[in-house]
């Protein structure tokens, strides 16, 4: 499988969990959504200790929310930040995504 969540062009069983994922998480979280230009955050703690492209992960979730409507198109990024921490404890993954008007 691919960094996208594509496998011979097909969306795998992995990439549908992980988008419903993100809607669940938005409509638990009541998340608004949001117009005009953007800022967004992305913190990854990684689960383990395997390797994976930090972009391919942003361009997924990215992707979720806008699916999620959080935003009408990822094209509304003006600000786009990335940091990846260590795992300190295996199978503790975790991911905080933060979105905001620019100059908000």
């Amino acid at each position: 499988m691919g960094a996208d969540g594509f496998r011979g062009g097909r969306k795998t069983p992995e990439y549908h969990a992980f988008m419903d994922a993100v809607a669940r998480t938005v409509v638990e979280q009541g998340s608004p959504r949001i117009e005009g230009r953007l800022k967004v955050t992305i913190e990854i703690v990684p689960a383990n200790g395997r390797r994976f492209y930090i972009d391919g992960r942003a361009k997924a979730l990215l992707d979720a929310l806008e699916d999620a409507g959080v935003y009408s198109n990822d094209e509304q990024i003006d600000h786009l930040e990335i940091r990846r921490y260590p795992c300190n404890i295996p199978g503790e993954g975790s991911c905080c995504v933060t979105v905001s008007r620019m100059g908000a």
